[in-house]
């Protein structure tokens, strides 16, 4: 009896990216004149009060209520994000299973970075996405091309040591632009490299856990 190498065979079985981290990356058009307008009221929040220090080293924090003070612009970013959450939330339950309904528990806050500002590895806890939403992403640098830039790392350290590290890797890391919205699990570390551009960096962070699921079936 002759055999082949099972190749056929082989195509036919099922392949699973098993405990992957999902990461969302959505860029708004349009969102020139949305951006101006939170970048104002950013700016003009810093100015009026003092920032905070979580993960930040230099640069300006806002208190966790973006929302309350962030008048009809901020509540449009906001509604966005959410509808981003959601879309991201149907995509891990998957197309073929009970997609939840969910009231989501809501924290926001703008951060503004200047020249020599960066935030050290950190994750979010107690919340199940977290999101980043870019206002101004300031001043390339021609001599530094991480300036600014959020750099995820592998939840999973040991895979980079011994699992193909040249394929799976240890990093990921994303140069976003004005109008970026990034959903990602809140487990996630990830920190900014040094920002060396002239015009502040703004963006606004946001944290969504859930208050109150019930399943309802996918539509059809």
């Amino acid at each position: 009896m002759a055999y082949g190498d099972g190749t056929g065979a082989l195509k036919r079985e099922e392949f699973i990216p098993l405990f992957a981290s999902p990461l969302m990356v959505h860029k708004w058009p349009n969102a020139d004149e949305l951006n101006a307008k939170l970048r104002h009221v950013i700016l003009e929040r810093e100015r009026a009060m003092p920032g905070r220090n979580v993960s930040n080293v230099g640069g300006w924090q806002s208190d966790r209520d973006f929302r309350r003070w962030s008048g009809e612009a901020g509540k449009v970013c906001v509604d966005q994000v959410t509808a981003m959450v959601n879309h991201a939330t149907s995509k891990v339950h998957g197309p073929r299973r009970w997609k939840p309904s969910v009231t989501w528990g809501i924290d926001a806050w703008a951060n503004v970075n200047r020249q020599g500002n960066y935030n050290i590895p950190h994750s979010h806890p107690n919340s199940t996405w977290s999101c980043v939403y870019y206002v101004d992403t300031g001043d390339a640098d021609m001599n530094n091309e991480k300036s600014g830039v959020i750099t995820f790392l592998n939840p999973n350290s040991a895979s980079s040591v011994s699992f193909f590290p040249e394929t799976v890797g240890d990093k990921f890391n994303l140069w976003p632009e004005p109008g970026t919205m990034l959903v990602f699990p809140s487990y996630l570390v990830h920190l900014v490299h040094p920002y060396t551009g002239k015009r502040p960096r703004v963006s606004i962070a946001l944290n969504f856990w859930p208050l109150r699921e019930s399943a309802i079936p996918s539509p059809s």
